[in-house]
């Protein structure tokens, strides 16, 4: 799937938000979180630029997207969520809030 640097960014963003939302970060989804960087093509040093990447704004980048950036998106934060193979419900509230702020049609967690 095709995204600009704009679009990956907030990507990324909102998949630290998602990381840090249960206030633990496991390894499985450390690991998740640079092979998506990977997959999306971004470099090491992009991590800490998405830092500094705000919510609201990334989310309003989300939900500009196409419907089938959407759904990679979506994808993306799913397999973020169940990286850990714990689903807590702070994730699956942030995850419902995301989808329904982007207009994103969620999958069941």
């Amino acid at each position: 799937m095709e995204f600009t640097y704009n679009q990956k960014m907030s990507i990324v963003r909102l998949l630290l938000d998602i990381i840090r939302v249960d206030g633990k970060i496991d390894a499985r989804e450390t690991f998740l979180f640079e092979e998506i960087n990977n997959e999306l093509g971004l470099l090491p040093e992009d991590h800490f630029k998405a830092n500094e990447y705000n919510t609201l704004l990334s989310l309003c980048v989300i939900k500009a997207m196409t419907p089938e950036q959407k759904k990679a998106f979506s994808d993306m934060v799913v397999r973020m969520i169940l990286a850990d193979e714990e689903v807590m419900d702070n994730e699956r509230i942030a995850y419902m809030d995301i989808c329904e702020f982007c207009k994103i049609e969620p999958v069941s967690l």
